[in-house]
């Protein structure tokens, strides 16, 4: 049973990735309602292995943040104008920050339109999968540890 109910949790969290609606982030719980299986949810020590698919699926939020920036940027001809962007884009102003330098330095300065899956087959390619705590794959730190 609990098998099953694995198999069933993937599809729909593969499709709320894939879609080209504006994205939502993709936590635990929305992806036990897309699924009908909001009560696998709730009870861990009754479905080990669906927790373990949810918990393999469920993104952080600086994903969800350069997901959202990405699909804001595709939807965005002009993105000369940051505040414009930024609200469109409705993430955190600092996530929005760094995010915008990052892929300005990154990716092309025009994003093409995309077709389903490929927003996060594009962050895939930058380094941010689905765990990404958001700090940025390239940047360093500017001052070395402290000795301890």
């Amino acid at each position: 049973m609990d098998a099953e109910l694995a198999d069933r949790i993937r599809q729909p969290a593969i499709k709320l990735y894939a879609s080209l609606e504006r994205p939502v982030r993709v936590s635990r719980s929305h992806i036990g309602r897309a699924a009908n299986l909001s009560r696998v949810v709730c009870t861990r020590s009754a479905y080990p292995r669906c927790n373990g698919v949810l918990d393999e699926l469920a993104e952080t939020q600086w994903h969800f943040c350069a997901r959202r920036y990405v699909w804001t940027r595709m939807q965005c001809q002009d993105t000369s104008s940051g505040s414009k962007f930024w609200l469109r884009s409705g993430i955190g102003y600092y996530q929005f920050v760094e995010l915008h330098a990052w892929f300005k330095a990154k990716a092309p300065a025009q994003l093409p339109h995309m077709r389903e899956g490929q927003i996060v087959a594009l962050l895939q390619k930058h380094e941010v999968n689905l765990k990404w705590k958001g700090r940025l794959p390239t940047r360093r730190r500017s001052k070395p540890d402290a000795p301890t």
